[in-house]
């Protein structure tokens, strides 16, 4: 079996998503949800539309993660300030206390795949991993 940096990462990438996801079942979240509340908690102020461009994903896909999340009491959306069309998005008290539990599970998933590594090169795969997401970004 033929498998290339591009198929592995793949398969690892599928493998921690799933993993992810069922450490995630608790809180009722699925990862596009944990997506969007790191970005908010990193983005306080975000549009709908900075979701949409930073995770590239369609326009309704983020409206219908950011009505579950605000349904959740995660999220609330506010009018912007000098722009009555554009809203504002910010974590909850809840919402904050929820994306530490997926700071935590997201933790507990890293630690796990690469549990093999040795903390030095740990660190590299992870610093080679954003460079390469960096190069790979606008693709």
């Amino acid at each position: 079996m033929i498998e290339d940096a591009a198929v592995l990462i793949s398969k690892l990438g599928h493998r921690a998503k799933r993993r992810f996801q069922v450490l995630l079942e608790p809180t009722g979240l699925r990862s596009n949800h944990a997506q969007v509340i790191t970005y908010v908690y990193e983005h306080a102020g975000a549009s709908q539309r900075d979701v949409v461009e930073a995770l590239r994903v369609t326009p309704s896909m983020v409206v219908e993660l950011v009505d579950y999340l605000e349904q959740s009491g995660y999220v609330v959306r506010e009018r912007r300030p000098g722009d009555r069309r554009a809203w504002a998005m910010r974590l909850t008290p809840a919402g904050e206390r929820v994306w530490e539990q997926v700071l935590e599970i997201s933790a507990q998933v890293q630690d796990e795949l690469l549990a093999p590594l040795a903390p030095r090169d740990r660190g590299r795969l992870v610093g080679y991993l954003r460079e390469l997401d960096g190069n790979f970004a606008g693709r």
